[in-house]
């Protein structure tokens, strides 16, 4: 992917933040898209500039299933906000929070290849946080029979890049 057009989705309840400011002006200077999706409490408009905001009424109003058959006041807004943002011809999402002002690193440009590690378990559930702290941490989602099995976290690693699998 050398040229991807990156959409930034937002959900929001409130009509503006330093967050919100700074993502527009990044969408206007990077040629970006930002999207804004808010719900029931708000914000009714939104005047930043370079997001594109879409109050409830407006996510009633498009094509997609989640909003009318979606629960309210949940995720499902900012799901609609990913199906516009891909309607529109986002190759790449980012998201983040209204509260929350992003780092410089949020902004940076898509990288065309990574490499990725795999990993090979036996059991049926497998928590992954394992892969990443030693700390017992529950995935949200994650069966509660299987929350303290001790299998749960055996797994083994390998590594893939480019080229595809090799043998740790």
């Amino acid at each position: 992917m050398t040229s991807s057009r990156v959409s930034y989705v937002i959900t929001s309840i409130i009509p503006t933040s330093p967050g919100m400011t700074a993502n527009g002006a990044r969408a206007i200077a990077d040629g970006f898209e930002a999207i804004v999706v808010g719900d029931r409490k708000g914000p009714f408009s939104f005047g930043v500039p370079g997001i594109n905001f879409y109050s409830l009424q407006d996510q009633l109003e498009t094509k997609f299933l989640t909003s009318p058959h979606g629960r309210i006041d949940s995720y499902t807004s900012k799901l609609t906000g990913h199906l516009i943002a891909i309607a529109n011809g986002a190759d790449v999402i980012r998201e983040t929070d209204d509260d929350n002002t992003p780092y410089e690193k949020f902004f940076n440009p898509i990288i065309s290849e990574i490499q990725v590690r795999e990993f090979a378990t036996e059991n049926r559930w497998l928590n992954i946080y394992a892969a990443f702290t030693e700390r017992h941490v529950w995935p949200r989602g994650f069966p509660l029979n299987a929350v303290h099995n001790p299998a749960s976290a055996n797994f083994s690693w390998g590594w893939t890049g480019p080229f595809g699998w090799r043998k740790s």
